[in-house]
């Protein structure tokens, strides 16, 4: 009897399993809410639990559910609590749209969430700096410069190969592709951001550049280059490799561009030079079509998920030319025949500056117009930056600032040497 008396006290003092979770519900802001960057977003919750809620974490994250600030851990340990704290809202790379908060509670055991979607305006766009480097064709080494958003010039790096340049505007890296040795390296363009770099892969004793037509497609925002060897490879800001295709048995890719579902490229044969656009299944990089090409382009641009319109040259001439590459058809819409393009810039979706041997004109496609816009300039490279609306026109050893729309010149840079590329880099993506 008393055995049994002890195994009933002992049973009836043993606690419950806990399988209930406690309550959270976010009591402020409201769904919908709005603000724009930056800011400090404050958030209150109330938690509470038939036991003890032992912690709390708030996030603020994306649309594939990353953290966009630093979350914000609270310990509890009590029955019940309303917690407000702040989380501050300064990175001016996001983009405007829908984000979600989120408070997480946990008891020890058992947990809950609760979802509040609010609106994110971005920051005001606003120009950083400006990175400029020289043609490939000069002799090493190669300075690059940097101008300021006060319009103060200085040597920003300098490098012993260069063979192409790009800017990711949303982890601010410079990249700078090498020749017949060096690597394509990543530089981050603010303190701290980490360097990436791919390794140059070129047979010993290879004279050739091994990194071709280098590019941050604003599509996606990855870089994208081909190789001596034939390779086509995409990279994240992240320096992790998204993308990877072969060009066509002795060809190199020479320039690409994201269609959506469909990747683009301008692809040379390595001894005739003859020409052929070949699409790839983005996701895959398994090749779809390929047509024959008689341009070596200068640019190309997504007009639509099939279409992807070409400036290039052919015979001593510049040519556009709108290539559908899912059923091959071509629409030759302009010749230049005063001149090949030296470089081209797009404005917008509907509006492009071209560089011509003696001007710069402005082509709108939608009515397939052109309209003058500077004579007498020998432009080696453009660039548009849309938060002020400026043409960067590089000539000679000098840059010069233009408005597109009247061709009226309203500043100059001396940079002591050839432009080659110009690179503008904002606080954020357009």
């Amino acid at each position: 009897m008393l055995l049994a008396f002890v195994l009933v006290f002992v049973s009836g003092c043993k606690k419950e399993k806990d399988e209930s979770a406690p309550n959270v519900h976010i009591l402020s802001p409201a769904e919908g809410y709005s603000l724009s960057v930056p800011d400090t977003l404050t958030v209150s919750v109330q938690v509470d639990d038939d036991q003890v809620v032992e912690r709390l974490v708030l996030a603020v994250t994306d649309e594939n559910g990353v953290p966009i600030a630093p979350s914000i851990g609270v310990d509890i340990n009590a029955a019940s609590a309303v917690v407000q704290r702040s989380l501050v809202l300064n990175d001016e790379r996001l983009p405007s749209g829908l984000y979600t908060i989120m408070a997480y509670a946990f008891d020890g055991t058992n947990e809950k969430r609760e979802f509040v979607r609010i609106t994110i305006q971005a920051a005001p766009l606003r120009l950083r700096a400006i990175f400029v480097t020289p043609p490939p064709s000069t002799t090493p080494p190669y300075p690059i410069m940097r101008i300021d958003s006060t319009g103060a010039v200085s040597e920003w790096n300098v490098v012993s190969e260069l063979n192409g340049a790009a800017i990711d505007p949303h982890t601010r890296h410079l990249i700078l592709a090498g020749g017949a040795h060096e690597p394509l390296t990543a530089l981050p363009t603010d303190p701290g951001a980490s360097t990436w770099s791919v390794a140059n892969q070129n047979s010993a004793g290879t004279s050739l550049p091994y990194f071709l037509g280098l590019r941050n497609d604003p599509y996606d925002n990855r870089s994208y280059f081909g190789t001596n060897d034939g390779a086509i490879k995409g990279f994240n800001g992240d320096g992790l490799q998204a993308f990877n295709a072969q060009a066509l048995s002795g060809h190199r890719s020479q320039g690409t561009a994201v269609l959506g579902d469909l990747f683009v490229s301008h692809q040379r044969e390595n001894t005739l030079g003859t020409h052929q656009l070949v699409a790839y299944a983005y996701s895959s990089g398994v090749q779809q079509t390929q047509f024959p090409l008689d341009l070596e382009t200068v640019g190309l641009y997504r007009r639509t998920d099939e279409h992807v319109l070409l400036f290039g040259n052919r015979s001593g001439e510049g040519v556009i030319q709108e290539r559908n590459v899912v059923l091959g058809g071509n629409f030759e819409m302009r010749v230049f025949t005063e001149g090949p393009i030296n470089a081209v810039v797009r404005l917008n979706d509907n509006t492009f500056v071209i560089a011509l041997p003696d001007r710069l004109v402005r082509f709108e496609y939608a009515s397939n117009n052109i309209f003058p816009l500077a004579p007498g300039i020998l432009a080696s490279a453009l660039a548009y930056e849309p938060a002020t609306g400026a043409l960067y026109v590089g000539s000679g050893n000098s840059m010069n600032l233009m408005d597109p729309q009247t061709g009226a010149t309203t500043g100059s840079f001396s940079l002591g040497g050839p432009v080659g590329t110009i690179l503008p880099l904002l606080n954020r993506r357009p």
